[in-house]
């Protein structure tokens, strides 16, 4: 391959040849640089190679399933479990042990192994692949205002070195990426806070969100023990299940009966000092209610003393 420059520096100053295509053979045909592109935000620039070779490929119409991928915790495996079943695949299969291939044997093994697996090693959500993110307005805006003085720079001959073009297609790319970034990082703090401190207001947040055609800001899925929530309708659903538990009474394992009582008695001791000082005299300024009231949270739901 003929010598091309296939990175530029951020600066503009220094640039170089460091992208190769090798070939011990003579299966190589051309080889070229592709120009800058606008969506380009690398500072690489592609290298493409044409073979001598073709191969046969058959295009098959099949759609992609979303595919959920775990990960195994080998660390808490139930090895009585584990080894049990283990020894009842292994009996009950119709592996064939001396007519069988040597790939047959591994394939029915492997196959053996996976079964064992899953009902003794626990395992752990790490992928689900869901709807693609959608640009917002405002990224959508930046693009086009990139590709606008990429084409600009473009024309005037893809100048360099402090070049006002060069500079200001530069720019865009910046802002272009400190707008993505800085989404990603909202988004990011606003499933945190979902996760952490669920409340009525997060809630009706993402069902807003699902609920809107301008952008795709809506979680990719949610995990409530097993059932995994990847569609809108789903999600919703989710939520609703988890309100209501909240709204019915219910004996929870995890229940702290202690706190109840020590709040139960706090109540009747404020209800009591409350009946008891009825006919006491409290002088109270309206600018003192006023501060009051305006450190009292806002949201909060009423009870029998707000």
């Amino acid at each position: 391959m003929k010598s091309n420059q296939t990175f530029y520096h951020n600066d503009g100053r220094s640039s170089s040849q460091i992208d190769y295509i090798t070939s011990n053979n003579d299966i190589l045909e051309t080889t070229m640089v592709i120009q800058q592109s606008p969506i380009n935000s690398s500072t690489h620039l592609p290298v493409k190679a044409i073979t001598t070779k073709e191969l046969d490929t058959k295009q098959q119409n099949r759609k992609k399933k979303n595919k959920t991928s775990y990960k195994l915790l080998w660390d808490k495996v139930d090895r009585k479990r584990y080894q049990s079943t283990f020894k009842e695949l292994l009996a009950s299969s119709q592996i064939k042990w001396t007519n069988y291939s040597v790939d047959e044997k591994l394939q029915d093994l492997t196959f053996i192994l996976h079964k064992t697996a899953e009902p003794a090693v626990p395992k752990k959500l790490i992928k689900l692949n869901g709807f693609k993110r959608k640009a917002s307005p405002t990224v959508l805006q930046l693009i086009r205002n990139s590709k606008n003085r990429h084409r600009k720079w473009d024309m005037a001959g893809r100048p360099r070195n402090g070049h006002k073009l060069f500079l200001a297609k530069k720019e865009a790319k910046c802002i272009l990426r400190q707008q993505q970034r800085k989404e990603i990082t909202i988004e990011q703090q606003f499933f945190d806070k979902l996760e952490h401190d669920p409340n009525d207001k997060t809630f009706f947040q993402v069902i807003k969100r699902n609920q809107s055609t301008v952008k795709s800001s809506a979680p990719e899925f949610i995990v409530k023990k097993e059932q995994i929530a990847s569609t809108s309708n789903e999600q919703r659903q989710i939520f609703a299940e988890y309100f209501q538990e909240l709204a019915t009474p219910q004996n929870h394992p995890e229940f702290d009966d202690q706190l109840m009582q020590n709040s139960q008695r706090r109540c009747n001791i404020i209800k009591k000092v409350s009946k008891s000082e009825r006919n006491r005299k409290i002088d109270v300024t309206k600018e003192e209610i006023k501060k009051a009231i305006l450190k009292l949270k806002n949201g909060k739901t009423a009870d029998e003393y707000h």
